[in-house]
């Protein structure tokens, strides 16, 4: 939590989501970026493909975005910030980033028009009915684990990082070896990268999280970086802000509609829709 909660934190202040939110995480993935559910969504805030793609997150061959704490918090931040200006209520949003809006915007229509999760929680899908009370018990647990006797863990990894920039493909091995740090450590600090490879290029740089190194190890580090010494400009722990492609697109069915045919029609995997 002190690692990921800092990022949260500044991160949501910055799109405008309440602070508390930030457990959502929890719920989600317990923190772990590696969390894959039974249905694909992937990473600490539990993205389908899809919609991870529509938020403007990277995934392919070399990276999940899904699992950077920054670039997936910025996505999951644009998503309940839509949410909440859709249904103006963030436990409607909390709920939506769960079942969707299409289904929280169905329950309200069955519950009389009524914007208020209390009043639609029984029209909602049976996990959704559970979710919301879920991250509600995990904001108390969070804020009042000392009551219970609940003692938070220490990290296995360090928590006091910088992020350099990278602009030409090089492996996690390579950078570990020149910076004298465990590869283990960095594959903790860099959870996006598939192979254990960052695939920069000039024209798509891409960002490296590494432990707070002596300054005698940064000649080293630039070899293999940028084939020289020089240090390059700081980059931001933040800056990794992704750009959504489009905003999600609603179609109303019509008769004699089925899943199979709108996902071709848009390209999409039916189990995202």
């Amino acid at each position: 939590t002190k690692y990921s909660f800092p990022i949260y934190e500044k991160i949501f202040q910055e799109e405008n989501i309440p602070e508390e939110i930030k457990y959502l995480s929890v719920v989600e993935s317990a923190l772990n970026p590696h969390a894959v559910s039974r249905v694909g969504a992937t990473g600490l805030w539990q993205f389908m493909p899809t919609t991870g793609k529509v938020y403007g997150l990277d995934i392919n061959e070399w990276v999940d975005e899904r699992k950077d704490p920054v670039a997936a918090s910025y996505a999951a931040a644009a998503y309940l910030r839509d949410s909440y200006d859709q249904f103006d209520d963030w436990l409607l949003a909390i709920a939506s980033y769960n079942c969707g809006r299409g289904n929280v915007e169905r329950a309200i229509n069955k519950a009389g028009g009524q914007y208020d999760f209390w009043a639609i929680r029984s029209f909602l899908p049976a996990e959704t009915q559970n979710y919301v009370p879920a991250y509600i018990a995990t904001v108390y647990a969070m804020n009042y684990h000392k009551q219970h006797s609940i003692t938070p863990g220490v990290a296995d990894f360090t928590i006091h990082t910088e992020v350099l920039q990278v602009n030409h493909k090089v492996s996690l091995a390579s950078i570990a070896q020149a910076a004298n740090v465990n590869v283990r450590e960095l594959s903790i600090l860099n959870p996006s990268y598939l192979r254990e490879v960052i695939n920069a290029s000039p024209e798509s740089p891409k960002s490296l999280i590494l432990p707070v190194l002596n300054n005698n190890t940064y000649s080293a580090l630039y070899e293999v970086l940028y084939g020289n010494s020089e240090p390059p400009a700081v980059a931001s722990r933040y800056n990794t802000k992704p750009v959504p492609k489009h905003r999600p697109m609603y179609y109303k069915v019509r008769n004699g509609d089925n899943l199979y045919a709108i996902a071709k029609k848009y390209d999409v995997e039916i189990q995202d829709l």
